[in-house]
């Protein structure tokens, strides 16, 4: 058995990443977590999307701790959209169909992975509210 939490966004998706340009900075950044000096046509231009409302296991000690899971084993937690992109960090992929014999890399792009951890922690931090309204991302900037 598992203990699972979805956070879920009514209208759109909880984490909701829009595909973009990647520029000089992207090029480097790829570069550089490569370690190679790979050609510009190996490297796309455009980072991948990434939309989904995350679904994420629990280990038993955080099921005990939010509350919520005496009589059963899945829970979701609503958000607004977009609000768990803060939790969205980019990491450079690359392409599975390298050289075989070679190992040379034919592709490599941007991608965003959903730093779990972190976004476990906010919400362990806000209480591990069902109704989790974050706080602006421009407002705790600021401040």
């Amino acid at each position: 058995m598992r203990f699972e939490v979805e956070f879920r966004s009514l209208n759109g998706y909880a984490v909701e990443i829009h595909s973009a340009q990647i520029g000089l900075d992207g090029v480097k950044k790829i570069r550089d977590a490569l370690g190679v000096e790979l050609p510009l046509d190996r490297i796309q231009g455009v980072s991948v999307a990434l939309k989904q409302d995350p679904f994420i296991a629990l280990k038993e000690e955080t099921a005990r701790d939010s509350g919520h899971f005496a009589d059963i084993n899945k829970i979701n937690v609503a958000v607004k959209d977009g609000s768990l992109n803060r939790f969205a960090e980019p990491r450079v992929e690359v392409d599975a169909t390298k050289n075989t014999e070679t190992g040379e890399i034919l592709n490599a792009w941007i991608a965003y992975a959903l730093n779990i951890k972190a976004l476990l922690a906010a919400w362990r931090d806000a209480g591990f509210p069902l109704e989790w309204t974050l706080p602006d991302e421009n407002q705790e900037k600021q401040e």
